[in-house]
């Protein structure tokens, strides 16, 4: 089942994930992908597996942290625009575990991370905080 589900969500991602190397590819030639597994990847494989990119920010954002602070037990906060993710390191970098699809796991490893889908576009409003983007839908 994991194959499957790994399966289908690559190839959900994989046109848009192609079209990206491919601009980036346009501007600069030679370059590595960061990983959600904190890895390295060359843009071939990601191609070929783009799963493999699932939380790659948190974990980005937890490896920066720990390397800036040397604290070996944190929980790294990363707001991004559209979401908060919560990382919890223990040791000297953040946990992996199996990436879950819609409730199925994959075979693909990621930094374990809490996602809250409140961001910094986000905004208190009568109907409480909200995306800005729903504000501009409102009447």
């Amino acid at each position: 089942m994991k194959r499957i589900v790994s399966t289908r969500g690559n190839a959900r991602i994989q046109g848009v994930v192609a079209e990206m190397i491919r601009e980036i590819r346009d501007l600069r030639g030679d370059f590595l992908i960061f990983r959600g597994d904190y890895g390295l990847s060359p843009p071939e494989e990601v191609i070929y597996n783009p799963l493999v990119l699932a939380h790659s920010s948190p974990a980005a954002a937890a490896l920066g942290a720990f390397f800036l602070t040397g604290v070996h037990d944190a929980l790294v906060i990363d707001i991004g625009g559209t979401t908060t993710d919560l990382i919890p390191i223990r040791g000297v970098a953040p946990s992996l575990a199996p990436l879950f699809i819609h409730g199925e796991k994959s075979l693909v490893s990621a930094v374990v991370a809490e996602s809250l889908p409140l961001g910094g576009d986000c905004r208190l409003g009568d109907l409480g905080v909200m995306p800005l983007r729903y504000f501009d839908l409102l009447p």
